[in-house]
């Protein structure tokens, strides 16, 4: 195992090599692959959107406690302010870091076809040479 990406790979190729059954055409089968990475990725795509725009919805109001805080740098009085943010974040059941977590989890799956498609296409041309 070279990569961690190894454990994708299998799968991926699972996926081309149905829809190169489907159509005996590459193009054709790379098409439907993509879509179906794409599908595979909607879920996680959704959720981030919404995330964004909840957080678009929520800045005025954490606007509005900053600028309350404003031109006040010490410790203390930032602490007070980060306290009263993530108390307005709790209200209205909001967590900054949920945005982040599903382009974690697609992260690696476009690194991986990245470094698949190249390979595959490797393999292809190898099975004409010796064909």
């Amino acid at each position: 195992m070279e990569s961690i990406f190894d454990i994708l790979y299998i799968p991926m190729g699972y996926i081309l090599r149905f829809a190169y059954s489907l159509t005996n055409n590459y193009l054709v089968s790379i098409c439907l692959f993509t879509l179906v990475m794409e599908i595979i990725c909607l879920p996680f795509a959704i959720k981030q959107q919404k995330n964004s725009i909840k957080q678009a919805m929520l800045r005025p109001k954490e606007m509005a406690i900053r600028k309350k805080y404003a031109g006040r740098n010490d410790q203390v009085t930032m602490q007070k302010m980060q306290q009263e943010i993530q108390e307005f974040y709790q209200k209205e059941n909001f967590s900054p870091l949920a945005g982040c977590l599903p382009m974690l989890l697609q992260m690696p799956i476009l690194f991986a076809m990245f470094r698949f498609f190249p390979a595959s296409i490797e393999l292809r041309q190898q099975k004409f040479l010796w064909a």
